[in-house]
């Protein structure tokens, strides 16, 4: 991160993924910023988004909060092999 902490990713997309039903991935993304981002994939909308961080924010210090998130859409098409 852009403020100098090195954070562990892992247990941070874990906890969201534990209180965001619906939600299939979730990647942290910091790298330059001040802040965290996470990239969040599945059938979930901004409010369920907002809700499971503002429940994972409590319990993190402030340089490990996530600030932003992107609502990911993955299209993915299936080819049959013929």
């Amino acid at each position: 991160m852009g403020s100098g902490h090195n954070i562990a990713p892992e247990s941070i997309e874990d906890k969201i993924l534990q209180n965001l039903a619906g939600a299939t991935q979730v990647v942290l993304v910091g790298n330059a910023r001040g802040y965290l981002a996470a990239l969040v994939t599945g059938k979930v909308n901004s409010e369920k988004v907002q809700a499971a961080l503002d429940v994972v924010n409590a319990e993190l210090p402030h340089y490990k909060q996530v600030r932003r998130f992107i609502l990911w859409a993955i299209r993915s098409q299936l080819k049959a092999a013929c």
